[in-house]
């Protein structure tokens, strides 16, 4: 019998053919496990095994989302796999029936498979060690360091001009002068997976006190402050480089049976700024230049607010 007691479960594994492992580093690595669970409480048993999130608040009464991490294979520690299916859950030995009237046996025997993520499993405490003394959500919201899958695409692309633009360019010179502008930028797409209902937030909050925007509410905006950090899957995204395009979200129950959502926010990346251009007749050569709103505003293109406070539960 082996004991998960973080989980407070137990269980025991099939002697032969068990695990069963495929690896491929470049796609999905997976490995499958029989095991035998108490039958009365396998639905808790498949919960603690394949993790769930919900929301909590700290001490300093920030609420933040806590995540119960799926189980990790114990024999891959450098190529982390993690539970994500509970299969072809059946009975052992009958047992009469279950207080639902539903047979009940002694045992569960279930495949377990474990897989490969595109993101990084932290659980809170190693969040907590790693940043000590500072609220769980903000640290999560800044440096996408956990449940955050990343993926970039390069691009290129013509942005054309219009008389009735009414932009500038740094020194103000009409901006419409070039009929068009070359643009060359990453499309980056972010997918928060797992993330509780009642912390998704597509709208400010009326009852948040702080009126913090929603995704919705970023939407043709640039970052004001910085986004994710040199170790994360995002990498550094300095100040004024990621424009926020329209997020998607996709709805399902967690092992836990709580409603979660996974959101898809696309970003673009620009190295040189959200409000930069390549300029062919830049004074003093080709380049880079500033496109702003005509003096006395000179106000950016793309304003810029904090793109990280959707992340952070009301």
């Amino acid at each position: 019998m082996l004991i998960d007691r973080a989980r407070g479960i137990a269980f025991r594994e099939k002697r032969m053919d068990s695990p069963r492992e495929s690896i491929n580093p470049r796609a999905e690595s997976r490995t499958n496990r029989t095991l035998w669970l108490d039958w009365l409480t396998r639905q808790q048993a498949v919960a603690e095994l394949l993790g769930y999130s919900y929301v909590t608040t700290e001490a300093s009464g920030r609420k933040f989302i806590a995540r119960r991490t799926p189980q990790a294979h114990p024999d891959w520690p450098t190529l982390p796999v993690y539970a994500s299916e509970a299969s072809e859950i059946v009975g052992e030995i009958p047992q009469g029936r279950s207080p639902g009237d539903v047979g009940a046996f002694d045992e569960a025997r279930t495949t377990l498979t474990y897989t490969t993520r595109r993101y990084e499993i932290l659980t809170d405490d190693q969040i907590r060690s790693a940043f000590p003394g500072q609220p769980l959500a903000d640290v999560e919201a800044v440096n996408f360091l956990r449940y955050v899958e990343v993926t970039e695409r390069p691009q290129s692309g013509y942005l054309t001009t219009l008389d009735n633009m009414g932009l500038v360019w740094s020194d103000d010179t009409p901006f419409n002068l070039k009929a068009f502008v070359i643009t060359y930028h990453t499309l980056v797409t972010v997918k928060w997976v797992e993330i509780p209902l009642e912390a998704y937030r597509e709208r400010t909050d009326p009852l948040d006190p702080a009126a913090r925007p929603g995704f919705l509410d970023c939407i043709g905006f640039t970052n004001s402050v910085a986004m994710g950090t040199v170790g994360s899957l995002l990498g550094f995204r300095a100040v004024g480089t990621m424009l926020q395009g329209c997020p998607s979200k996709e709805l399902y129950r967690m092992p836990s049976g709580a409603w979660a959502v996974d959101v898809t926010i696309p970003y673009r990346f620009d190295p040189y700024g959200s409000n930069a251009f390549y300029r062919h007749n830049k004074p003093g050569g080709p380049g880079y230049d500033t496109v702003k709103r005509p003096p006395p505003g000179n106000q950016p293109l793309y304003p810029s607010k904090d793109l990280t406070l959707p992340y952070v539960p009301v």
